[in-house]
């Protein structure tokens, strides 16, 4: 079974997913490979594309939020005969050309507008291959409905109502969960992990982390935090991909010793076991990791867009808390600190790569 995971890189976490996704293919011993759909129009496209978003994403959230909601309004913007539709079309070719190159079986997505060149590359081509689209967030994101693919792997069975409400069919959805590396479904001691990454084992321990391109508004709440914790508490702030951030946390916490700034985060499941509390941006990876480590969260709504309706979801199923204001978040840190570890939701988490695989290697064998 070849198998080949086309994600964009519009924003890490797709691409987490398709690791994710490869890393158990791996794990079994099938192939899988992964490429950036945009590549195929043109790479100088997807680096511009991939630049204009983390730029939008750190510096101008409002517009990314305007964005997202002008495209919910519009969503003709993706149609079969739209100019957005026709410009991922132009990849159409070349893809086909790779797929049939390469022999692959099977085709996932993880991006709604590699899903959208997929479904051209179907019309053009008739192709014996199994086609898959996996959601990295918690709705049905806009375009997603104007594909045309074999499968569509959801986030929740509470979401099967509004995907096949914005046209999705509802025989070909299935509720997979989002994937995340194969480490967020074990667990290591807790003092094991403070160890680990230095931080005294009789203080509580809180993360704060806002996505791999550390975007939100970290310094005024990690300074709050500080101000309001304690001496019996440490706090880790994890800056990501975002060296300016970087810089700037650890100059205005040079000295404290119960402040440890990280960059980025190779061994993200670790410190989450680490973690009493972990404060983050609600994006679709994050809050599924967090999860998987039942690691209790309050959610920071720091760019808005698709992460409202995360929020929400996770507001809603009881797994997280929020604020409207700085204090509130701090106060809402500070009081999930008080829970003990037998509070934390010890739920089971479907290992959603695996479910992925085996519906594919299924459907592959039928």
């Amino acid at each position: 079974m070849q198998t080949l995971i086309l994600s964009c890189n519009t924003g890490e976490g797709h691409n987490a997913c398709a690791r994710a996704i490869k890393e158990y293919y791996d794990l079994v011993g099938q192939t899988c490979t992964i490429e950036d759909a945009l590549s195929f129009v043109s790479e100088e496209i997807s680096n511009l594309v991939a630049k204009g978003h983390v730029l939008i994403y750190r510096k101008l959230s409002p517009i990314f939020e305007w964005g997202y909601e002008y495209a919910q309004n519009h969503p003709q913007r993706f149609d079969a005969d739209s100019l957005l539709y026709h410009f991922f079309a132009r990849g159409a070719e070349d893809l086909h050309q790779h797929i049939v190159d390469e022999q692959y079986d099977n085709v996932i997505c993880t991006h709604p507008f590699s899903a959208l060149m997929l479904t051209e590359v179907c019309k053009r081509y008739k192709m014996n291959i199994h086609t898959a689209f996996v959601a990295t967030d918690y709705t049905c994101c806009p375009g997603v409905n104007c594909s045309d693919l074999d499968l569509y792997f959801i986030p929740d069975p509470r979401l099967v109502d509004e995907f096949a409400g914005q046209g999705v069919p509802a025989e070909k959805i299935l509720s997979s969960g989002i994937p995340v590396r194969q480490a967020f479904y074990n667990h290591l001691p807790k003092d094991k992990a403070k160890e680990a990454f230095g931080i005294d084992l009789a203080h509580r321990h809180i993360v704060v982390a806002c996505g791999s391109m550390g975007c939100g508004p970290m310094e005024k709440l990690s300074q709050s935090i500080c101000v309001h914790m304690g001496s019996d508490t440490e706090l880790t702030i994890v800056c990501g991909t975002n060296e300016q951030l970087k810089h700037t946390m650890d100059e205005a916490h040079k000295g404290n010793s119960n402040v440890h700034i990280q960059g980025f985060v190779k061994d993200m499941p670790l410190l989450l076991d680490s973690a009493d509390v972990y404060v983050t941006k609600p994006g679709g990876l994050s809050t599924t990791e967090a999860v998987g480590k039942h690691c209790p969260m309050v959610l920071v709504n720091a760019v808005g867009g698709c992460e409202n309706y995360n929020l929400n979801h996770f507001l809603q199923t009881g797994k997280a808390v929020t604020g409207d204001s700085i204090e509130e978040l701090v106060d809402a840190c500070l009081q999930m600190l008080k829970r003990s570890d037998t509070d934390r939701d010890q739920e089971p988490v479907r290992n959603a790569a695996r479910f992925i695989y085996e519906t594919m290697k299924e459907r592959q064998n039928t």
